[in-house]
């Protein structure tokens, strides 16, 4: 619902509306500042209203009637609203991409009898102008920003067609510059079709327009789909190019519809009726409009707004790729494929078939073969005059100047600097992720240089950060991710962290994900494993060792080495201490070595055959024997003295180990 909180409408609860951008159709769009979170956002508020059958039929007739049911998806009774809108809300919010300005909200709006009145989609609030106000007055942009403008544009259908979401409205209005000079569309999801002002007509593509016709209120949608949508990319180009649409009215107005009608429409029926009639037309070629256009941009602009959709490029994809190898001064294929068209004969005779298509613009190409042809002949004439008087140049006052210092500048400055001194300026454009876009970064001759009046000065300006398309590196070595990444132009950060089932020194995660598109100053975020992570050794003191051996080996640890010592007081076998400590942390297979008890220490039986019986007693009793003591009568025994022990001596003994002496009897 839309509730009213003092002087500010709120919508979704928590959207407060404070200032109205513009205002089209049935729809809405309000800089608002989201209450919960404390941040400005764009909300879009689209009215639900149903027009009136009879009312129109009497205005505009049964055809009309049926076109404006196509594009009023209200009007058509099989889908309900709001489902649809929920679903194409969901959709739109998944999309992440630095050129769409993504939907963080949605919701439906009802009365209080719960009957649909309208919807609203919230999304980042973008900073900046439209390309709108951009080309408010009609001027055109040079063909290099043009192009720089419709990759970004590109690069945002690339995505959201990947991601099976159709923009279906794109036009100069949707699409924001930032103060950095970033491109964003917003309108990305569920945008009823309700704007109704003519400008509107000159983003529509032919073939929607005959679906509207053909099929009537059963295109509820429009046909909107990936070619429409690389359609009406074509006509944004094509009035960055020109500083129009694709289609002027009987006066000459872009924006103002022909046949009297009123300059703000105020049924979508009138808006496809205007559409309708340009969908016939046979606009001029951007390069007409502009003779000095460059036929490879011309070219793309053309090709993208070919009637027939086949004829078009195939993908968002492949017109981002062409605009980049016309900015890099590469062959652009759709230039080739336009003068491979004029060599042939289709040209002559009756109708050709490009009737379908905006064709190339003939007399464009035959001025700019012209001129080419006369400077290859002119050149070599001036060279050949140089080499007979070398110093003509330097002749007369003025004859040469000095190349000022143009690095740092825009590209108009340094074109102003240049002409100050009589010299020419010639653009050439190159990413940087350090300079801003618009800024020159190179120039040739060098400043200081002393040359000839009216020679060109070729200037390289900052086309500002790449648009790179994230690598996927999961997985591999860190060194060979990072040569990846370096070799794309990015920063990278390395954070490294334990985990058990990636192996130490490879990628974990990137951030941002592979696949993405991200500026070339992006810095990306490469997580390292360093391997399972450190575990705390068992306590296994006090245990026999074959349990010990049991418990570490669950643990993940190794066997180290096992050092037996006697022992007094533990047994045999059992464990005395181990090496890392127990408690202490340790990677996963490091060794542990093992103190084991080899039980109490053991010894030699002493020497006593001979000694008194006292002394022997003594003897013995020392190593901690028990002594038995036989009495030996006669001859044979010396009579006092042992003359006989049991084991012998030097045996290994153990302390309480019995012995036995035999004494001679007194």
């Amino acid at each position: 619902m839309t509730v009213t909180s003092g002087e500010l409408r709120v919508v979704g609860g928590r959207y407060q509306l404070h200032r109205c951008l513009h205002a089209e159709g049935d729809s809405e769009l309000y800089v608002a500042r989201d209450s919960q979170l404390d941040r400005p956002v764009l909300v879009r508020v689209f009215r639900v209203s149903l027009p009136d059958e009879h009312e129109l039929r009497a205005r505009v007739g049964r055809r009309a009637r049926d076109i404006a049911r196509a594009v009023h998806p209200e009007v058509a009774p099989h889908v309900p609203f709001d489902e649809q809108f929920r679903a194409e809300a969901a959709k739109a919010a998944e999309l992440r991409h630095p050129n769409i300005a993504p939907v963080i909200d949605w919701g439906v709006l009802s009365d209080g009898d719960d009957e649909v009145t309208g919807c609203f989609v919230a999304s980042e609030y973008v900073a900046g102008r439209t390309l709108s106000e951009l080309t408010s007055r009609g001027e055109a942009l040079a063909p290099e920003p043009a192009a720089e403008i419709a990759v970004d544009l590109a690069a945002a259908l690339e995505a959201a067609h990947e991601a099976g979401i159709v923009h279906g409205g794109l036009n100069p209005g949707v699409v924001y510059e930032t103060p950095e000079g970033l491109h964003k569309v917003t309108g990305f999801g569920p945008w009823p079709v309700t704007s109704r002002t003519p400008e509107r007509a000159a983003y529509i593509a032919p073939e929607q327009v005959r679906a509207f016709i053909r099929r009537g209120s059963s295109a509820a949608r429009g046909e909107a789909d990936e070619q429409s949508d690389l359609f009406a990319l074509g006509a944004v180009l094509y009035r960055l190019l020109t500083g129009k649409p694709p289609f002027v009215t009987e006066d000459g107005h872009p924006d103002r519809p022909r046949r009297g009608m009123h300059d703000r429409l105020t049924w979508p029926s009138d808006l496809l009726e205007e559409a309708s009639e340009r969908a016939e037309e046979k606009g001029d070629n951007a390069g007409e409009v502009r003779p000095a256009l460059p036929g490879a941009i011309e070219a793309v602009t053309m090709k993208l707004l070919a009637r027939d959709p086949g004829r078009r490029y195939e993908t968002a994809g492949e017109v981002r790729a062409e605009l980049l190898r016309f900015l890099a001064g590469d062959e652009v294929v759709a230039e080739t494929e336009m003068l491979e068209t004029l060599g042939t004969t289709e040209w002559e005779g009756e109708e050709d078939r490009h009737a379908e298509v905006y064709g190339p613009s003939r007399s464009g190409l035959v001025l700019t073969f012209g001129v080419l042809a006369f400077v290859a002949l002119a050149i070599p004439v001036l060279a050949f005059a140089h080499t007979l008087n070398p110093f003509a140049w330097l002749f007369g006052p003025g004859a040469s100047s000095e190349v000022p210092e143009v690095l740092g500048l825009t590209q108009a400055q340094a074109v102003v600097e240049l002409q100050e001194v009589d010299l020419d300026a010639e653009a050439n454009f190159a990413f940087s992720n350090d300079v801003t876009r618009g800024q020159v970064i190179g120039q040739q001759p060098a400043a200081g240089e002393v040359i000839a009046h009216d020679t060109t000065v070729v200037i390289t300006v900052s086309r500002g950060p790449s648009i790179v398309t994230m690598p996927d590196v999961i997985g591999l070595p860190e060194a060979e991710a990072m040569t990846r990444l370096e070799d794309s132009g990015l920063v990278t950060q390395v954070l490294r962290v334990p985990d058990a089932d990636v192996a130490a020194g490879r990628v974990i995660e990137i951030d941002p994900p592979a696949g993405s598109q991200v500026r070339g100053d992006t810095l990306v975020s490469l997580t390292i494993s360093t391997g399972p992570p450190d575990r705390p050794v068992p306590d296994v003191v006090g245990g026999a060792f074959e349990q010990a051996l049991l418990e570490i080996g669950q643990a993940q640890f190794q066997l180290g080495q096992v050092l037996p010592v006697p022992n007094a007081l533990s047994p045999e076998g059992m464990v005395i201490a181990v090496s890392p400590e127990v408690g202490s942390l340790a990677a996963p297979d490091t060794s542990i070595d093992f103190l084991v008890s080899a039980g109490p220490p053991s010894t030699r039986m002493p020497w006593v055959s001979g000694l008194t019986e006292k002394e022997a007693l003594k003897e013995l009793a020392a190593a901690g024997l028990e002594v038995e003591i036989v009495q030996a009568d006669g001859y044979q025994a010396d009579r006092g003295r042992v003359n006989q022990q049991e084991p012998s001596a030097g045996s290994d003994i153990e302390p309480g180990d019995a012995v036995t002496i035999t004494v001679g009897a007194p």
